[in-house]
């Protein structure tokens, strides 16, 4: 159960790096050399700027629920061998 949400956040911080980012850099690239911001450049820029962002604060969001679920205690889980068998003197250890 827990293993897909990491897995999740893996995956979107792979396209971010290998997508976004090569993309963001080279657009920002662009807009330096441009007399004119108010080019397609600058809006795909902006764009592709608010897309990592969003996806940081998704991932933000997924982590602190991931941190909470990891470390409320949960009742219904089976006890370990070790508690099992101290509790239970006649079964050998």
């Amino acid at each position: 159960v827990t293993l897909w949400l990491p897995s999740l956040m893996l995956m979107i911080t792979l396209i971010m790096r290998f997508l976004l980012t090569p993309e963001i850099i080279r657009l920002g690239r662009a807009m330096d050399f441009a007399a004119d911001l108010s080019t397609a450049a600058n809006t795909r820029f902006w764009v592709f700027h608010g897309v990592y962002s969003a996806l940081e604060l998704i991932k933000l969001g997924w982590g602190v629920a991931l941190a909470i679920w990891l470390l409320i205690p949960r009742k219904n889980q089976p006890p370990k061998e070790a508690e099992t068998s101290a509790a239970d003197p006649a079964k050998p250890a």
